[in-house]
Parts: structure tokens; C-alpha cells; sequence
């Protein structure tokens, strides 16, 4: 799971997540990144991250994200669905 963010270059940066912790150095052009282990879905967590100051990230939720939408398939009519004849008897 990546974070990344912007600090002080040389600073030491330490980000913490559902037991999980990490850290890394800010680099010259004030970035990092840390790659934190896999976790579980679930939640809510804090994200911590602490190096010039200390932020602290409420309900935090970890796992798939799925988007879905009607409008690329709304023409598509029940009776071109499997078993359409039983699916307009149960309607």
C-alpha cells in the first residue's frame, strides 16, 4: 500500500496504519514514499504520519473499490437475458 507525500528534505518521515509502520527519508526535492504491507479489507483505521508535525487520518477503510453504472447497458432489454422467459414470470 503505498503513501507518499511532500517534508523537509533529510527529515525522517513514519507513517502508521492498522498496526503497520514504516518509515523513509524526506529526499532533496522534499518528497517520499513509503510502500506499507498488505492489509486485510476492512476498517475504519488511523493513518498516522509524523515527521515535521504529526497528521492524523480518521475512518481510513482498506479493500477493493468497485463503480458501477447503468448507463453503458440500460438498452439491454430482459428478454436478451439467460433464462429470460423465467426471469419476466418471477417479475
Amino acid at each position: 500500500m503505498p503513501v507518499w507525500g511532500w517534508a523537509t528534505p533529510g527529515k525522517t518521515i513514519t507513517v502508521s496504519l492498522a498496526g503497520l509502520q514504516a518509515a523513509a527519508s524526506v529526499a532533496a526535492d522534499s518528497t517520499w514514499h513509503i510502500r506499507l504491507g498488505a492489509l486485510k479489507a476492512g476498517g475504519p483505521h488511523q493513518l498516522t504520519i509524523e515527521g515535521d508535525g504529526r497528521v492524523a487520518i480518521e475512518d481510513v477503510l482498506n479493500g477493493e473499490v468497485w463503480i458501477g453504472s447503468g448507463q453503458s447497458n440500460m438498452q439491454w432489454t430482459v428478454s436478451f437475458s439467460d433464462s429470460a422467459s423465467a426471469e419476466i414470470a418471477a417479475a
